[in-house]
């Protein structure tokens, strides 16, 4: 994508979130399997799981399956096969402020189908709701739509081209940001289980039968 810009996807992170719950049920699901197989107790067996998975190459890895999973929903959902690509999972220092995030690289056409496609109330609403200083909180945006149609589409940014793909998933799916995380791990139930099997260390999970 030559032309490509970035926008971060629907997504609640990795800290006390639905994704945080779905990987602990899966690492709770395999060592419940290990424990009823060689007798272990189960909490040991799944703190070992905890210990030998690497995180560093997991969450990156759920983050892009997520990205792939998103898309081939809104195309079963709408139609639509956006051209957006898994780019990098951002994760910050610290939970205080924001949470995780899924940069995803989108071509022009895209964000050109967005831009025609999206009702201007439903922009309006999502402008709004983001982009309005209260307590505790600055925009560095406007948050009145008008400012916004001033400027071509072409020369939005990450943060405003994150606030369309917010207002298009409103107009074109009907739901809100905030349902997505349930939805797209309904459609892809098996998303952390896969990743905490592919990045687990089994072999120092697996007990050891000259042991004992």
């Amino acid at each position: 994508m030559s032309d490509a810009k970035t926008l971060a996807l629907p997504f609640a992170g990795f800290y006390e979130s639905i994704h945080d719950d779905d990987l602990d049920t899966a690492i709770s699901i395999a060592a419940s399997g290990i424990s009823e197989n060689d007798g272990r107790d189960e909490d040991e067996v799944n703190y070992l799981i905890r210990d030998n998975v690497d995180w560093k190459s997991a969450l990156p890895a759920y983050a892009q399956s997520y990205a792939e999973t998103l898309r081939a929903l809104i195309k079963q959902e709408t139609g639509a096969d956006l051209n957006f690509v898994f780019q990098e999972l951002d994760r910050p220092q610290f939970y205080n402020y924001r949470t995780d995030e899924i940069i995803v690289s989108v071509d022009q056409a895209t964000i050109d189908k967005l831009r025609v496609e999206v009702d201007y109330g439903k922009l309006k609403a999502a402008i709004e709701a983001r982009h309005s200083s209260c307590s505790g909180f600055h925009s560095f945006y406007s948050n009145q739509i008008g400012d916004w149609l001033e400027k071509p589409v072409a020369d939005w940014d990450q943060v405003e081209l994150t606030t369309l793909f917010m207002a298009w998933i409103n107009t074109r799916m009907d739901v809100s940001y905030d349902e997505i995380d349930d939805i797209v791990i309904s459609y892809d139930p098996e998303m952390s289980s896969t990743v905490i099997d592919r990045y687990t260390n089994w072999s120092n999970v697996e007990r050891d039968e000259s042991e004992g």
